[in-house]
């Protein structure tokens, strides 16, 4: 059942598009305006149902049956996963989509969501840790790398070549990042410091598709403060680019693999940076030894952070939602007993029992106000992202 895509039609991603949110605002953008219009809105979603259904459906099963295994000191990912990756990309599907290169044809943001809360509501373990998190990256790198450095990993990100992750956890620490070890030492170059240390419950911490990974990971530059307020951000790649154009392996290396809210498939993967002590890092934003040893390395993280935190959303919107209609179906093929108030009546398919329907109704209500809810978070972010006007793209005073 879990994997089993038992989505029929699209009406509720196109009522949120074409009746309540008005996305004649989003699409009338100079990004959008020459491209798209709200009739391409049915062709779209329903391309995208069927692609679901026959190429993403069946990876889901392999991610469970054959889930991610760790051999060697490699990460072994299931058969399928390579293949549909690379399908995705080459379809435009699991690009980067904030490319903001002059001329760049990109979908807008709440549209790429519905089309990967399909996905993943089959196959979440690849759609949205793998996939939305490079553009996570992607958008880090845009506000807070300097030209140089974005010219080396954008194109890759935009393309779907790279992907990236986000590496906060750590073994001694957990969920209180203040308390990271994580440390990094500076170099010749005042931007590149060599970075040492562990991270751990990294989602696409390694993979068997791309051709590197941009990690941003935060870590503590040798002589900042102690907790958080001593904590920077780094770009730290798989694989360093050199200025020639070569590429080195940049020290850094899976330990492990873990397990994370049931995703099977997905590469969660413990990583050591600098065993060689030969990893390295582009440091995002300021110097702390130059601010009274306090870096900005948590509130630069968040501006991927609370992005990511919407994408969860989206996720479990779907996964929902594909639990419902897997159950409303079962419950119109399923005979069993008479109705409570007709008990003449004969054996009737359970959703005519009464508190059956009572229950699929409650699923009902609940996934639709959660669809709403998150795209009407997506909306805003098309408006936060695009909008040419800054009163428009500022939040409301009662917003943090």
């Amino acid at each position: 059942m879990a994997t089993n895509f038992a989505y029929k039609n699209t009406r509720d991603f196109k009522f949120i598009l074409k009746e309540w949110l008005p996305l004649n605002k989003i699409l009338a953008y100079p990004r959008y305006r020459e491209n798209y219009a709200v009739d391409d809105v049915d062709m779209l979603l329903d391309t995208v149902l069927k692609l679901t259904k026959e190429v993403v459906e069946p990876t889901g099963e392999d991610g469970e049956v054959n889930g991610v295994k760790f051999e060697n000191g490699q990460v072994i990912n299931p058969p399928s996963w390579p293949g549909l990756y690379k399908k995705l990309v080459t379809e435009g599907w699991a690009t980067s989509n904030n490319d903001t290169t002059e001329g760049a044809v990109v979908l807008p943001i709440i549209l790429v969501y519905q089309c990967w809360e399909m996905f993943s509501a089959v196959n979440a373990a690849i759609i949205a840790p793998i996939i939305s998190t490079a553009w996570g990256v992607s958008t880090l790198l845009e506000t807070l790398a300097p030209e140089d450095v974005k010219q080396k990993f954008l194109p890759g990100l935009y393309s779907g070549a790279y992907s990236g992750t986000m590496d906060l956890t750590e073994p001694q620490a957990g969920s209180d990042v203040g308390e990271l070890t994580t440390k990094a030492f500076p170099t010749d170059d005042p931007r590149v410091y060599k970075i040492k240390g562990q991270k751990i419950f990294i989602s696409n911490g390694d993979n068997t598709w791309s051709e590197n990974i941009v990690h941003m990971v935060l870590a503590r530059v040798d002589g900042a403060l102690p907790g958080t307020a001593g904590i920077s951000l780094f770009c730290v790649p798989k694989y360093w680019l050199n200025e020639d154009g070569t590429k080195e392996f940049n020290d850094i290396n899976p330990t492990g693999i873990e397990h994370k809210m049931g995703q099977h498939g997905n590469p969660t993967v413990a990583l050591s940076y600098g065993d060689d002590n030969n990893c390295r890092g582009y440091l995002m934003g300021r110097n702390p030894l130059e601010f009274g040893g306090k870096g900005d390395g948590m509130a630069s993280m968040f501006k991927m952070m609370n992005e990511e935190r919407l994408m969860v959303a989206m996720l479990s919107t779907g996964l929902m939602a594909n639990a419902y209609y897997n159950a409303a179906d079962y419950a119109k093929a399923r005979v069993q007993g008479s109705p409570f108030t007709d008990k003449k009546k004969g054996k009737v398919a359970i959703v005519e029992h009464e508190d059956i329907r009572r229950g699929l109704l409650r699923s009902k209500a609940i996934t639709e106000a959660c669809r709403a809810m998150v795209y009407k978070g997506y909306f805003d972010m098309d408006i936060d992202h695009s909008d040419p006007d800054p009163a428009e793209r500022k939040p409301p005073m009662n917003c943090p």
